[in-house]
């Protein structure tokens, strides 16, 4: 019984996880000021070298669910974008893989994870006043993400 309360208790809090992301997703897919990308399943099988910012994600396409790419280069929108993406980041308890600092530009990786996957990975580049927030959504294994950020 205990396992029945573990399971549903562990389905809510990715759906509501998944939830935060898709509400951030839709606020700012609307705004004026913001270029939006989205990049469904079928079409991600169907270009194995594709480059994302430098990174080539066609070893892990056949994995993804989903894949947002937003952007902004008004200040006021990016900063907006990024107080709010600082906030569904702490909120829903993703877990940071990888900070970069250069000069002007900020990138950083975070994850959230289920079990032993991956269920999303996200990476933020804040160069001021652009903001590039891109999210990729399936069952990623650790080992894949290893080989992407190496890239």
């Amino acid at each position: 019984m205990k396992t029945k309360y573990i399971i549903i208790t562990l389905f809510m809090v990715s759906a509501l996880s998944l939830r935060a992301q898709n509400n951030f997703i839709e606020k700012y897919s609307k705004m004026k000021g913001v270029t939006v990308v989205n990049i469904s399943k079928t079409l991600l099988q169907l270009m194995p070298d594709m480059d994302a910012n430098g990174m080539n994600i066609g070893d892990i396409a056949q994995d993804l669910d989903s894949m947002y790419i937003l952007t902004s280069e008004d200040g006021a929108t990016s900063n907006k974008m990024k107080a709010d993406y600082i906030a569904m980041i702490r909120e829903k308890g993703y877990e940071e893989l990888m900070s970069v600092k250069d000069k002007n530009e900020h990138v950083k990786f975070f994850i959230k994870k289920n079990k032993n996957k991956i269920s999303e990975l996200v990476m933020a580049v804040d160069n001021s006043p652009k903001f590039v927030y891109i999210t990729l959504c399936g069952n990623l294994s650790l080992e894949k993400i290893k080989k992407l950020t190496k890239k």
